[in-house]
This record gives C-alpha cells, structure tokens and sequence, in this order.
C-alpha cells in the first residue's frame, strides 16, 4: 500500500493534468446559454468522459507504449524532466 506522500504527489499530478481552476471560464463560456438542468446534465458527461479516458490510460497505457517502444525515459526528455 501506498504511503501519504505517494497519495499526495498522485493527487497533485491529476491535479495538474486536469486543472479544474483553469478551466472554470472555459466551461462557462460553453454553457452560457444552457439551463441549469442541461449544464448540470453537460457536467455529469464531461466527468464521466474524463474519467473512463483515465481509467483507459491507467490500463492500457503502459502496454500501448511499449508496442510502440516509446519509454518511460522519452516522455522525460520530452517533457524536460531528469
């Protein structure tokens, strides 16, 4: 089992990935014109869209990059992390 700061750091990197603040003006520029039953109903699909592409990740992501044989260590050098 994972210790808290293994919890932490995951829920930061989701955090960030997803970046609920940032996109806050996004989705109110989206719905503004909507009722609040159908922002609601627009809300409930995008967190479920978000979701089952984070379980999809979570579970065939590894496998994905190695048929590729893209590495760990690529995206590192990519995203400029050592």
């Amino acid at each position: 089992m994972l210790d808290f700061t293994e919890y932490t750091k995951i829920f930061i990197s989701l955090f960030a990935i997803l970046d609920p603040i940032g996109i806050i003006p996004v989705i109110i520029l989206f719905t503004s014109g909507m009722t609040a039953p159908k922002r609601a109903q627009v809300g409930r699909v995008a967190s479920l869209a978000v979701c089952a592409i984070l379980l999809v990740a979570l579970l065939i992501g590894q496998p994905l990059l190695a048929f590729f044989g893209i590495s760990i260590s690529s995206f590192r050098v990519a995203g400029a992390f050592c």
